[in-house]
């Protein structure tokens, strides 16, 4: 397996201004997953959005992607998708873009859903994908600070309020 840079090196590479090149995949395919994030790719973003993929082919990709080197994100359904999130996030993404935010508070929510307490309200829960390399404390530990939390700029909204989402604590990017 490749070893690649933590999330909290990611962020902070891209905020340098290091460009960070990926693709989004609505195939549901762990092989082409894998495959690309053998080919150089910085992250690549697997759309449970929009694409065909469930939980068990999501954990594929991730799989495939995490063993290729490239970060993996999950586009879920929206702010409100504890679950997708949640899963996402078990299953061993790197992080998550939520789509569809108009407001701080919607951002908030997206946020808490990813932060363990007291950041926020992700729940935890020993063993999963996530938690093998490090175990619970070392993956849990360190989770806050290493899941990446985009959310889409996609409404006039967001636009409108698109300096009070940016000053929510916990978003990455947008």
């Amino acid at each position: 397996m490749i070893e690649s840079i933590n999330g909290a090196e990611f962020k902070k590479q891209l905020r340098s201004g290091i460009p960070k090149l990926g693709l989004f995949l609505n195939a549901s395919s762990p092989t082409v997953a894998e495959q690309l994030a053998h080919s150089g790719y910085d992250w690549l973003l697997v759309d449970t959005q929009h694409g065909p993929m469930g939980f068990e082919s999501l954990s594929g990709m991730l799989a495939g992607i995490a063993n290729g080197g490239a970060k993996s994100m999950v586009r879920v359904s929206g702010y409100g998708d504890r679950g997708g999130i949640q899963q996402a996030l078990d299953m061993g993404s790197d992080g998550v873009l939520v789509p569809y935010i108009n407001n701080a508070d919607e951002a908030r929510q997206a946020v808490s859903c990813c932060r363990y307490p007291t950041a926020g309200t992700r729940s935890v829960y020993f063993p999963q994908r996530s938690m093998n390399r490090e175990g619970l404390l070392g993956y849990a530990g360190a989770a806050n600070d290493n899941v990446i939390v985009a959310l889409q700029v996609e409404t006039a909204d967001c636009i409108k309020n698109i300096d009070q989402i940016a000053a929510v604590q916990g978003v990455d990017i947008l």
